[in-house]
């Protein structure tokens, strides 16, 4: 697995954060997992330089800014073109994932409810060989 020194987590389901840290930290143990509840303030710190990342994970549905808004800005700065974002997802539906890859998302995670899942569709993310969607 390659070495992700920090991994940026965006959500504001406190709980998914909770959980989805958890899986990150146990699959990537040496990794800083920075979490935000809020996209607007993940984007200024990450464009501030305040907070480095060489991964971020987003849900797509945020209250004030969207996961997709967030997506569109975050990508437009020069500085962080090249940093892997994954959406997360309760849902699954098909315009919502081309969109998302059309702003150019890394990675479509439908939000699994088991632990194990959970660990299951990061392992392949984490590590830079996921091929398709979880």
């Amino acid at each position: 697995m390659p070495v992700l020194k920090h991994i940026v987590l965006i959500d504001d389901d406190l709980e998914d954060l909770e959980i989805f840290s958890a899986a990150i930290r146990s699959l990537c143990s040496s990794a800083i997992c920075s979490v935000f509840s809020d996209a607007q303030e993940a984007l200024f710190k990450l464009t501030a330089g305040e907070v480095s990342a060489d991964m971020v994970f987003i849900d797509l549905r945020m209250p004030d800014m969207s996961g997709q808004e967030f997506l569109q800005e975050f990508k437009r700065q020069r500085a962080l073109t090249d940093i892997p974002v994954i959406v997360l997802s309760d849902s699954s539906d098909e315009s919502s994932i081309r969109v998302a890859k059309e702003k150019g998302a890394s990675a479509f995670i439908t939000k699994p409810s088991a632990f194990s899942k959970i660990r299951e569709c990061l392992r392949p993310v984490l590590a830079g060989t996921a091929t398709a969607d979880c």
